[in-house]
């Protein structure tokens, strides 16, 4: 009884961490997506010092979005530490943070290539 009480346990704290993974990684997701359509919007536009002020904006909310990133990232590593413990897959998660870092660093060089 006491090991599976245990083990309920760390499934139940699991599942908080889970959650907490998924807001994070869905805010940074809904913040990359925002980033991503303001650069769209400069797509065709003339190179004048508005366009590198935006440009510049977009920098440093990227900057911002790499923070978000680092807490995603954090906890998708607790999560396949854990899950490796419970012997659950992780696939999923790591997927995930990959998934994220690799928009994040695309979103960069486009505006590093347009700055």
């Amino acid at each position: 009884n006491f090991f599976i009480s245990e083990r309920a346990q760390a499934i139940s704290d699991l599942i908080g961490k889970l959650g907490d993974f998924n807001d994070n990684a869905r805010d940074l997701a809904n913040g990359l997506q925002r980033a991503e359509d303001k650069l769209r919007q400069t797509d065709g536009a003339a190179k004048d010092p508005r366009l590198l002020d935006k440009i510049k904006s977009l920098l440093d909310e990227t900057k911002e979005l790499e923070k978000d990133y680092g807490k995603v990232e954090k906890g998708g590593e607790d999560l396949l530490g854990d899950a490796d413990v419970l012997g659950a897959d992780g696939r999923p998660i790591a997927d995930t943070v990959n998934a994220l870092g690799d928009r994040l660093g695309n979103l960069r060089d486009r505006l590093e290539e347009k700055a």
